[in-house]
């Protein structure tokens, strides 16, 4: 199984154990990761009870256990490249609610800064974060 199969089978397999959930996936670098982090955040007081599936890198998964927000935090491998990460957004966004914030997999790239483009590409117009 190719790096692109494996990481929908991750996701799907995560997605079949809740009732419409929203997953939000993050490129490999951490500051991606911790960008994310606050549109997840974003999206948990936007819906408290939503599943919300936080896909990164397996590398980080250790140093995200405790991140509250999340109902499942799942790694993909870290080895992906940008284009793997673009087909497995393109698989995927026929199946299953998805955001990907990062401008590199989103190909949006409309802001003036990344905060604002992650915000753009996560379609948050206000941001709830407290």
């Amino acid at each position: 199984m190719n790096l692109v199969d494996k990481t929908v089978e991750i996701i799907l397999s995560s997605c079949s154990k809740y009732k419409n959930p929203l997953v939000i996936k993050s490129l490999k670098n951490f500051g991606d990761v911790l960008h994310c982090s606050i549109v997840v955040n974003h999206y948990r007081h936007l819906n408290l009870k939503a599943p919300i599936i936080w896909a990164i890198s397996e590398k980080y998964i250790d140093a995200t256990k405790y991140y509250k927000h999340a109902t499942e935090i799942v790694g993909l491998p870290h080895e992906l490249t940008l284009e793997d990460r673009q087909r497995v957004n393109s698989i995927l966004k026929r199946k299953i609610n998805i955001l990907s914030p990062c401008v590199g997999v989103s190909g949006e790239n409309c802001a003036n800064n990344i905060a604002d483009q992650f915000f753009n590409n996560a379609k948050i117009k206000q941001l709830l974060v407290k």
